[in-house]
């Protein structure tokens, strides 16, 4: 027997139970993310919150905040409504500070989240400088943060889809001539002949 062969055998089998051992721990990692992503924020108790708005007379389908609406949620007398605000505020807030972290897997999070945060980011952007200035001007900082993130992969999705669209329009018209030289070729070749 050459020991020579097991040996060098037997490493190379240690080796690769090594990469398929860290393999599937990445693997686990990154399924662990996608699954924490799903639970982050609780859609349905985002809906109650909203309804409860807009049954208070809130326009919710707006993305900018009016001033009436700014002041019948700030109101001293009605602080129920600045409370339902803050609730869904810290729900985000929660979700971001865990984005911002990298905690949360990103592709994942932007899918599925991306369109809600920067809502709630622009609907209540008034409110958000209203909790700074009453509390602390960190308040909601990580939601602030996550928004402008996902506010510029947005922007440069936008960018693509328009190149996109300008490189499609461009090789129609490519085509389009060829198809043309082409057909002119072939008139000529047959006049030639």
């Amino acid at each position: 027997m050459n020991h020579e062969l097991i040996q060098t055998t037997i490493g190379i089998t240690g080796v690769v139970t090594i990469i398929l051992l860290w393999w599937q721990i990445k693997s686990q990692l990154t399924w662990n993310k996608i699954n924490l992503s799903l639970n982050k924020i609780d859609l349905s108790v985002f809906g109650e919150k909203e309804k409860y708005l807009s049954d208070s007379g809130i326009d919710m389908e707006k993305e900018e905040m009016s001033n009436e609406d700014y002041e019948k949620i700030i109101n001293p007398q009605n602080t129920d409504l600045l409370y339902r605000v803050c609730d869904i505020l810290d729900m985000f807030e929660n979700f971001s500070a865990l984005y911002n972290m990298n905690v949360l897997n990103k592709f994942f999070a932007y899918e599925v989240y991306s369109e809600n945060v920067l809502f709630v980011y622009s609907k209540f952007n008034k409110i958000i400088d209203f909790c700074r200035v009453i509390n602390d001007p960190f308040y909601y900082k990580n939601l602030v943060i996550c928004a402008d993130k996902f506010s510029k992969i947005k922007l440069k999705e936008q960018k693509n889809k328009k190149k996109t669209k300008e490189n499609e329009k461009l090789k129609q018209k490519i085509m389009y001539r060829l198809e043309k030289i082409q057909t002119e070729k072939e008139r000529m070749k047959s006049i030639i002949n």
